[in-house]
Formats: C-alpha cells, structure tokens, sequence
C-alpha cells in the first residue's frame, strides 16, 4: 500500500562525546586499562572507524578553551598532534618530515631516529623514542648476553655515536610555556599568568623508561 510517509534517518548527536574519547583527545591514551566510559567505542573509532577527527573538529573549541583555563600556558594531545606549528626533522638518511617539536636545551642522550632505522616521534613537542643503553652498547660490540658474555656481532667500539639517556645529565628542552611565547601564542589572559609564574618557562628534563616494546606505553618520556 502506498504511504507518504517520510523515512526519518537519525544520525549520532554529535554534542555526544564520551568519557575516553575527550581523554583521548587530551591526553592521547585510550585503551580498556584506562576503565573509562565508552572505552570500547572510543578505540574502534580510533583505530578503525576514522570518525574521530570528525568529532574532534566538532569539539575542538571547547576542548582547547576549557584546558587553558584549568592548565593555562600548555596545550592539550590533540593541540600537539594538529594544530601546533611544524617544524622540518630530518633522519639519520637526510630525510625530511615535519612535526611539532620544542626546542632542545642540553643534556646527554640521543633521539633514535637520528642513529637508527626509526621515524621521528614526537609526544606533546619531545621526542618520544631515545637510543636505550643497550643499544649503544650493541652497536659498539660490547653487549652481554645473560650469563655475562659478549654478544658476537660485527660492530665494534666507535661505530654507534648514538648516546643512551644519562640520568645524571637527562635531556632537557624548553617548557611548553616557552614554546607557546616562541610562536606567539599566548593568549591575553596566559602572558598575566606567565608574569605570576615565570617558573613555567623554566626548561624541562625528560625521563625516559628503557623497557620491552611489549610493555612500552606510546609516549614513552614525561617532562619533570
């Protein structure tokens, strides 16, 4: 029988965004470990689905206005991961790609990809993959294996240049304060912030956990 009535296609709210998908977008971890609502929807939408930068773009303003008011003078995951200012990185073959990057200050330790066959990676402007000890000890041929031998390999001593993180000397690299004046942005209400806390332009340290890949986060360094 004929009718005409109208087919009322409803599709997702978009105001509607999860307990992990807006820790996602400000942190950039999700997973079930995190015990979040929305958890398993949030990493098929992140890993499969490809409708979170959709969601993203509908949220964006909002995520960044409420985290500068509650962590003024930084920026959010997703603010480092699309917005921030690109930077040209190269790798140890004079490969170019670009990423937003702070500045290094000092200290001994080096980025992977600028001795072995890794790409740059960044986590909130720092390097998130550093040479291990042990890899500077294998690629100069003075690894041991567990029972306290040498490791048989064709490299020897002065053929890695690449240097492990020295806990008494770790990287250090400017704030995220420091970043955001470097660029120009700061917001009005940031620079009056700043003004009472200079400290936050103080350079940061970062810590870096030698540990399996199996067990390794994907940001693997924390400023302290």
């Amino acid at each position: 029988m004929a009718t005409n009535r109208r087919k009322i296609v409803r599709n997702r709210r978009k105001s509607d965004l999860s307990e992990a998908m807006r820790h996602y977008f400000l942190t950039g971890e999700y997973g079930r470990r995190l015990n979040l609502e929305g958890g398993e929807k949030a990493a098929w939408l992140i890993l499969c689905g490809g409708e979170e930068i959709e969601l993203l773009n509908h949220h964006r303003d909002t995520l960044l206005a409420d985290w500068i008011k509650e962590n003024p003078c930084s920026r959010p995951w997703f603010w480092w991961e699309y917005d921030a200012p690109k930077e040209p990185v190269s790798n140890r073959f004079r490969e170019i790609s670009f990423h937003a990057r702070r500045e290094r200050i000092g200290g001994t330790g080096s980025p992977s990809w600028e001795h072995l066959n890794i790409g740059p990676c960044f986590s909130i402007g720092l390097p998130c993959s550093w040479v291990s000890s042990f890899d500077e000890a294998y690629y100069n041929g003075r690894a041991v294996d567990i029972h306290g031998n040498i490791i048989p390999t064709n490299y020897k001593e002065g053929h890695f240049k690449g240097k492990a993180i020295d806990p008494n000397d770790p990287p250090t690299f400017e704030s995220e304060a420091a970043y955001l004046s470097r660029h120009g942005l700061l917001t009005k209400e940031e620079k009056a912030y700043l003004k009472k806390f200079p400290k936050l332009l103080e350079p940061e340290a970062v810590v870096f956990d030698e540990c399996d890949e199996e067990e390794a986060e994907p940001a693997a360094c924390t400023p302290q």
